[in-house]
């Protein structure tokens, strides 16, 4: 058996010292930083592994490839995330035969995050068991992101919505509105005023359009994209989502001139949204909601407030 399951204990602290360091750069928004790190903790396992055996090293190419998705370099990231995939698939080569990669978080963030397609991913998963069952060792498994089976596994479906990445806003953070509201409103209302919002040389930028890494909520995506917009629309016609978001403004956008907030005047002639927290906190900022009659309406309404 090639696979090591236990790594020595002073190894295991080594590799943990450094991911922490790297989670930490991360935090605070150091992702060259953190995707150094990561990388550090990989080559220090790789270089641990003893002759004819190997050690499983999928946590740092995971966490390295998100570190650099986050840090603009979307490339990178998808070929340090393939690579853990690939980790996973020969490790769990010789545990079970379920092809149980395929629900690892490598595997997530391919998929729900780099927008890849599920079938060629199997297909590639198949080919790395394939390697070892040969009694190919595999110590590096960047060895096969030169295969065609990983150039197909990598390329996302032709005509599929690529999800959004944070590290890739190409858009200036004056140009950029954060929308936030219930996602029962998603296709009807929010998508279609992110679409207007293009159209006018703004980019609309809502949490269901990025992808979430596995083991993330939904929130530690929709922060950082609310701090880095100067603008935020809310739809508040139902209480939802909103709630926690308007709570995380940050103190420079509390203001009529940077948070609007709109509701359907056909749901109810109010605002849903609760009147003794949210409300109250709008009512302190001087925002005043603004009831809407049809999406027509709601777009002169975001037309007229924003800056030409």
């Amino acid at each position: 058996m090639q696979l090591i399951q236990q790594w020595p204990d002073a190894l295991r602290a080594r590799h943990d010292a450094i991911s922490v360091d790297g989670w930490q750069r991360f935090a605070v928004g150091d992702f060259e930083g953190a995707a150094r790190a990561f990388e550090s903790a990989y080559r220090l396992v790789l270089g641990e592994q003893p002759e004819g055996q190997r050690y499983h090293k999928g946590e740092a190419l995971h966490n390295r490839g998100v570190a650099l998705l986050w840090g603009g370099d979307r490339q990178r990231g998808l070929e340090e995330t393939l690579a853990g995939f690939i980790e996973d698939a020969a490790s769990l080569a010789e545990e079970n035969p379920r092809f149980e990669e395929l629900d690892r978080p490598a595997a997530h963030n391919l998929i729900y995050v780099f927008g890849l397609a599920g079938p060629p991913l199997a297909a590639f998963a198949l080919q790395v068991r394939s390697e070892i069952g040969s009694g190919r060792l595999l110590p590096d498994p960047h060895a096969l992101l030169a295969t065609p089976a990983a150039t197909e596994a990598a390329t996302p479906p032709t005509g599929a919505p690529v999800p959004r990445t944070i590290g890739t806003l190409d858009s200036l953070p004056e140009r950029r509105v954060f929308i936030g509201g219930w996602y029962g409103r998603l296709v009807d209302t929010l998508r279609p005023l992110a679409d207007y919002l293009v159209t006018i040389g703004y980019d609309g930028l809502m949490a269901a359009d990025f992808g979430v890494p596995s083991g993330w909520g939904e929130d530690e995506v929709m922060f950082p994209l609310l701090t880095s917009a100067q603008r935020a629309i809310f739809e508040v016609s139902e209480s939802a989502g909103q709630v926690e978001e308007i709570a995380d403004v940050p103190e420079t956008m509390r203001t009529p001139q940077r948070i609007l907030a709109v509701f359907d005047r056909a749901n109810a002639p109010k605002p849903g949204i609760s009147r003794g927290q949210t409300l109250a906190k709008l009512e302190r900022w001087k925002v005043e909601p603004l009831g809407y009659g049809d999406l027509e309406e709601l777009k002169r309404i975001v037309r007229g407030w924003l800056p030409p």
